[in-house]
């Protein structure tokens, strides 16, 4: 009998998901409640099919626009959008509305002057006090907004009258797709990748899967099995702007109020948006309120140039408003920005997207108004460190434009500052304005006034400590945390275990091609994942294994073919890896996520992080070594042999610069290469216990020389050591140290490479090493070994002279004698040490 399953939850959104800070973190509050979550999204060019976050994995699909862009093809080209039509009016209707107002103000403030001017020329006869000043601005401005609402309900009437079919059609059932062909592409998406994950429930977020949802939910109960699906709309849709003919409009809008019906339950963002949304579509029950709240830790950012705003900008103390968000003109950014003169010395810093028309706009009224210097942009950081990054701000700004979307509903950065304790000044919107005047946690501005915004800046920084005060109170009931417990109330109300048995983790065990390859002549590497805590996965030949004993893996799958497969190979890594080791070059995941370094990016989104082994052949260079030591063994090989090992090392190695994982390696090798690596030492370190060598059981003196391919210049050396000097004994001495005598010196290797095992032990034993190893390994190195450099030319009289202090000393303290001290060895002993823990020491 199997483990029951988890119910699997997927998050179903029109985006990227990049970035989609609700989306994120209500799938991570599913997870940590006992769901399995995939996050379905959108596939576009710069992203890649699959990613992650938090271990959650994210699924893109590619949309089908192809009968979508056949049905644009066929309609005529319309002169204006809709709504750019919609705009251009509203525009002209509020720059009349402005010229009357403004026209109107100076008649009344005059009426009002000459009603006080008797009293002003003739105070005793007419002694009454002088009327209160009547403030003519506020009195008016409510009047003259009625006018401009009106006004603009009246465009929206005449361009539904001029789209009357269109109009009359989408209050009908059935004919969203009708009105706008590209939802059919949305649906086709969404329920293809239903189909494929086969959900125990569906979390819609806004409107594009919605219709797909549904189909998957009326397929689902024809075999028996019910799958509720739960509405999120994020956003009030008769207030979103759509581009291009009407059509775009009225076909969403008729999706809405037809599918939501159908949904088993609705969440949306606010109460003004709840009563909304259930007036709009006679909801029987008011949709919940999940408000898009930030946790209330304040995540550091890994980035350390990134952690704090601030320091990011290189300020002091000056004043800093902070504005966090999309850059666009509806968010009055440019209002922001010509309030600037009338702020000195204040500071102004989007934080905010790459978009480069309005970057480029803010960046042009900076330098006219000539607060370039004090108007700062700087690129998003992750949703989960925003908080973080601008707590070190005075102000958070949101100096929204008066839309429909924008009255109804708070916007996420209001929570976000709150969480980051900055009070708030924005615009004086129904839902935005109310709550900063409930709460009294700022001030209100009227929209696209930079007076207004001044004078608002201006009284918060006037009272800032008690302003902050009150954010600090309001801060927990605007946390992530306190919505989780309604989302999980929510969730509660459709949970369901699936009637099947299994495992969350149905894994194969698999005897894996390395063990008798090359896994196995890497000994630290084995050694290695068989004592360390974390979970390490290998890729082997385009396959994720998962090691749970010596002599047990695990397959997780498949990185390459189906995209289904590789989904579930991905999945099941997210979920139980710390690390994954790649063992060759194979592509992994390049289908779905591409080339380059997005298989580092992605595993690293969610804590994971990515190695590449790499073997001493892909790292020797031999025409390298044949420049530091003539003669050496590479030159016997024939020139075209050369060339093909060279050219496959470079493939080998531009691989892994495209990768960026970090190197591991048994060579020492690998720290030349310039990239981020990790020496993983193939030496026994169990010798520690080892004393001196007794020098008087050694008679004669017998010289240890190692026997490996050796340049000829350096063969010639030592032939010349041996004819030299019969009074020594010479004795060979194998790479791993394996001697069937004792010796008093060892030469090891000279001019190339590193100390190998025998030189090590001979070391711990305190057996002077001479030898010659590569400068540009031991640059790298934190702690040296302990040896006696040497050259080809200096063998016999260095050999001479470390058997003199030899029998000089007897045998007491000869390393130190010789140049090689106890301390030395020690402090290498440990860096070797440390170095066997790669994940731990070098992350």
């Amino acid at each position: 009998m199997g483990v029951k399953l988890k119910p699997l939850m997927v998050m179903a959104v029109g985006n990227t998901v990049e970035g989609d800070s609700r989306v994120e973190k209500m799938a991570v509050s599913a997870r940590d409640q006992g769901y399995e979550v995939v996050i379905v999204g959108m596939k576009q060019r710069d992203v890649s099919m699959l990613g992650s976050y938090e271990r959650i994995p994210i699924y893109r699909l590619v949309p089908d626009w192809s009968q979508y862009l056949e049905w644009r093809r066929r309609q005529p080209k319309e002169e204006m959008g809709a709504e750019d039509y919609i705009d251009q009016e509203n525009e002209r209707i509020r720059n009349e509305v402005a010229n009357l107002r403004s026209k109107t103000e100076e008649k009344v403030g005059f009426v009002l002057s000459i009603r006080n001017l008797p009293r002003l020329v003739a105070p005793s006869r007419f002694g009454q006090r002088l009327e209160k000043t009547v403030d003519v601005n506020e009195k008016l401005a409510p009047v003259f907004q009625k006018v401009i609402d009106v006004r603009e309900s009246w465009v929206r009437a005449k361009l539904n009258k001029q789209n009357l079919g269109q109009w009359l059609r989408s209050g009908q059932p059935g004919q969203a797709i009708e009105l706008w062909p590209q939802i059919g592409g949305f649906e086709e998406l969404f329920l293809r990748a239903f189909r494929e994950l086969q959900p125990d429930i569906i979390h819609v977020h806004d409107r594009h899967p919605m219709s797909a949802a549904k189909l998957y939910q009326d397929e689902r109960l024809r075999d028996g099995v019910f799958v509720p699906w739960i509405y999120d709309a994020h956003e009030y849709l008769p207030g979103q702007r759509f581009s291009g003919p009407a059509g775009h409009r009225y076909g969403w809008l008729a999706l809405e109020s037809e599918m939501i019906q159908y949904a088993n339950h609705v969440i949306t963002v606010s109460a003004q948006l709840a009563d909304k949304l259930q007036a709009r579509h006679h909801l029987e029950q008011t949709p919940s309120i999940v408000v898009n709240a930030p946790s209330s830790a304040r995540i550091l950012n890994p980035d350390l140039d990134r952690q704090s705003l601030r320091e990011e900008l290189g300020l002091g103390d000056e004043p800093l408003l902070v504005y966090v968000g999309k850059l666009a003109e509806r968010r009055g950014i440019f209002t922001a920005v010509e309030a600037m003169p009338l702020l000195p010395n204040v500071h102004l810093a989007f934080v905010g997207s790459k978009d480069k028309a309005p970057r480029a706009e803010i960046e042009k009224l900076a330098k006219k108004h000539k607060v370039s210097d004090r108007v700062h942009i700087v690129d998003y950081v992750p949703s989960k460190h925003v908080t973080s990054y601008v707590s070190s701000a005075d102000i958070g700004l949101s100096p929204l434009y008066g839309t429909k979307a924008h009255h109804q509903a708070l916007a996420t950065k209001i929570r976000e500052y709150i969480q980051a304790g900055l009070p708030i000044v924005g615009t004086d919107l129904q839902a935005q304005g109310s709550f900063i005047r409930e709460t009294n946690v700022g001030w209100v501005h009227e929209e696209r006034n930079p007076y207004s915004f001044a004078e608002a800046v201006r009284e918060v920084l006037h009272d800032l400590p008690r302003f902050k005060e009150r954010v600090e109170l309001i801060r927990k009931d605007h946390s992530w945390e306190s919505q989780e417990v309604v989302l999980g109330k929510i969730w509660q109300q459709f949970a369901s275990t699936p009637d099947k048995d299994g495992t969350n983790l149905d894994l194969s065990v698999e005897v894996p091609p390395f063990r008798r390859g090359m896994l196995n002549q890497t000994y630290p590497l084995r050694r290695l994942l068989t004592t360390i805590d974390e979970n390490v996965a290998l890729a082997w030949k385009g396959k994720i294994y998962l090691q749970q004993s010596p002599l047990e893996w695990h397959l997780l799958g498949k990185a390459y073919g189906a995209v289904e497969e590789q989904l579930r190979t991905w999945n099941l890594l997210l979920k139980t890896a710390d690390y994954l080791v790649t063992l060759d070059y194979e592509p992994l995941f390049e289908e779905t996520l591409g080339t380059g370094t997005n298989l580092r990016h992605q595993l690293g989104r969610s804590g994971i992080g990515l190695y590449a082994f790499v073997s001493d052949d892909q790292l020797a260079d031999p025409y390298e070594e044949m420049a530091l030591i003539p003669g050496s063994h590479w030159e016997s090989l024939d020139k075209s042999i050369l060339v093909r090992l060279a050219a496959n090392r470079e493939t080998a190695r531009k691989i892994l610069r495209d990768r960026d994982a970090k190197l591991i390696s048994t060579s020492p090798g690998v720290l030349k290469l310039g990239l981020p690596s990790v020496w993983l030492p193939n030496f026994n370190l169990d010798q520690t216990s080892m004393v001196r060598q007794d020098l008087q059981s050694v008679e004669p003196i017998r010289i240890g020389i190692l026997s490996d391919k050796r340049p000829e210049p350096v063969m010639s050396a030592l032939r010349q050591l041996r004819e030299n000097n019969s009074f020594f004994e010479f004795v060979e001495v194998n790479e791993n140290g394996g001697c069937s005598q004792s010796i008093s010196i060892l030469i090891d290797r000279i001019g190339s490479g590193f100390h190998t095992s025998a030189a090590l032990l001979a070391m711990q034993k305190g057996i002077p090493v001479l030898a010659s190893y590569d400068p540009g390994i031991l640059g790298q190195l934190e702690s040296l070994p302990p040896y006696l450099p040497i050259s080809p030319a200096s063998i016999d009289a260095q050999i001479r002279s470390v058997a003199s202090a030899l029998v000089s000393q007897n045998g007491n303290d000869a390393g130190d004698a010789c140049g090689t001290s106890q301390e030395q060895l020690s402090e290498y002993l440990e860096y070797l040490a440390k170095l066997e823990k790669p994940f731990s020491s070098h992350n």
